[in-house]
């Protein structure tokens, strides 16, 4: 079955004409790093950040940066990690 089509495009053409596999790559790690640091069953419900849910190859387009609030989160992660 093949999908919707963008632009005459496949999504995986779509995706792989703006972006390298290291870059996607790289979104995937800081994604993953996110979850490291934050919990690993956490997902961010701001469309903007790299810790929302990833569900398709075009998830990983999404701007490589977490969001304040998860921001906030990992700094309180990683104060409480230094005072064990």
């Amino acid at each position: 079955m093949q999908c919707v089509n963008f632009f005459g495009k496949t999504p995986n053409e779509l995706v792989f004409s703006h972006y390298t596999e290291t870059q996607l790559l790289e979104h995937l790690l800081i994604h993953e790093i996110g979850h490291v640091l934050t919990d690993r069953d956490f997902h961010c419900s701001n469309k903007n950040c790299i810790m929302r849910s990833i569900n398709s190859i075009i998830d990983l387009t999404k701007k490589a940066d977490y969001c304040t609030s998860c921001l906030k989160k990992i700094k309180e992660n990683k104060s409480k990690l230094n005072k064990t």
